[in-house]
């Protein structure tokens, strides 16, 4: 029975210890991927079954999401309040989010202000964006 048990504890121990950390120079490099070309991180660091919310409460998938971001670019981002925690392989950020984004087809730039969530998932050794859900941020 000691034996049972040491072999449980020593294989639950592996799976959390399996998982690579998660942390806020994880998240930068993510966004810095991103910011530099959002197609390409879409399609080599996002989940095939990712999900993003955004403010008015529309639901895309990935497919998508790619759609809008081939017509925009990102322009200015900056992160603040961030809080990173990681469950095994699933990580939650949360955190405020101000960015300046330009739509290519028509040169608009509009200055977002929002709430973020954004959820993790490590896979074969590499982080994937598994969802997303934005929300404006109230106006002090």
């Amino acid at each position: 029975m000691k034996n049972l048990s040491l072999i449980l504890l020593l294989t639950l121990v592996s799976l959390f210890a399996s998982a690579q950390a998660f942390n806020e120079k994880t998240f930068a490099a993510f966004t810095e991927s991103f910011d530099k070309n959002p197609v390409k991180c879409l399609q080599t660091e996002t989940d095939p079954d990712f999900v993003f919310i955004g403010t008015t409460g529309e639901m895309l998938d990935l497919k998508s999401t790619i759609a809008i971001c081939e017509n925009a670019v990102m322009e200015n981002r900056s992160n603040s309040d961030l809080k990173i925690r990681q469950y095994g392989n699933t990580a939650i950020v949360t955190g405020h989010s101000k960015r300046l984004a330009k739509r290519i087809t028509s040169g608009h730039t509009r200055l977002y202000n929002e709430l973020i969530t954004y959820v993790f998932v490590e896979r074969d050794g590499k982080w994937l964006w598994a969802s997303a859900q934005h929300s404006e941020a109230q106006k002090k």
